[in-house]
């Protein structure tokens, strides 16, 4: 019987599941559920757990209930996964630096995401 080959698969994306476990609105199973499956998280697989990779959010209109509107905050859950299985992931980071377009003219705060962003190169096994 022929053997199937298996291709290398990444999968990458705003999960809205905190890695890191946590107790926000992002606790859920998705992030574990992917890893049962056979996908190494990428960035605890090249992190220490010292260093936790945090994602979202840059402005506080995310929060529940909205505090005062389009506060800056710092980023507290890891929800921008890479996951990948039968490629081997060299490096990853995360850009902690908004992107801001240019100011709109509607009187809505300037941000081009809430998201940091987040690098991460490959290597085939």
């Amino acid at each position: 019987a022929a053997r199937l080959s298996l291709a290398p698969v990444i999968l990458c994306g705003d999960f809205n599941s905190d890695a890191n476990g946590g107790n926000f609105i992002d606790a859920t199973p998705t992030a574990g559920l992917i890893q049962r499956a056979g996908y190494r998280e990428v960035w605890s697989a090249l992190h220490p757990r010292s260093d936790p990779g945090l994602t979202w959010p840059f402005f506080e209109q995310d929060q529940f209930p909205a505090p005062p509107f389009f506060m800056a905050t710092a980023p507290l859950e890891r929800i921008d996964l890479f996951f990948s299985r039968r490629i081997q992931p060299e490096r990853i980071e995360v850009v902690l630096e908004p992107v801001l377009p240019p100011p709109p003219t509607d009187g809505m705060p300037p941000y081009g995401s809430d998201h940091a962003g987040v690098i991460a190169s490959f290597e085939q096994e």
